[in-house]
């Protein structure tokens, strides 16, 4: 084990074309993976271009329909309006793609 560790400092230190080998990064070290994002009802899918493949996600928590969709971060949104006769208060789901999980909002918009 030691050799492998002493190799990999030489290659690191003592640089030659030769010797260097490109890895890709660690999953975890990667910052964001390009995607498009689409769903519907209870149901949604990711489409994954450098991949050429669509994924489907865990069902969401509640339907949306006449929907919008926000990315922030690491989590999407889906902002849905309630059948509220002012649309004061609105619900969103949010999707965590690290743990592949559904979660729920509930918002209630304030005037001044």
């Amino acid at each position: 084990m030691f050799n492998i560790v002493l190799d990999a400092m030489k290659g690191i230190f003592i640089h030659s074309d030769s010797e260097c080998v490109m890895q890709t990064p660690r999953k975890c070290l990667e910052t964001h993976t390009d995607v498009i994002f689409v769903c519907g009802g209870i149901m949604s899918f990711c489409y994954v271009p450098n991949q050429n493949k669509w994924y489907q996600l865990k069902d969401m928590m509640l339907e949306h329909q006449d929907h919008d969709v926000v990315q922030f971060r690491d989590k999407v949104y889906i902002f849905s309006p309630r059948n509220d006769k002012c649309r004061q208060r609105h619900v969103a789901g949010y999707y965590m793609s690290s743990i592949d999980s559904w979660g729920t909002l509930l918002i209630q918009i304030v005037s001044i």
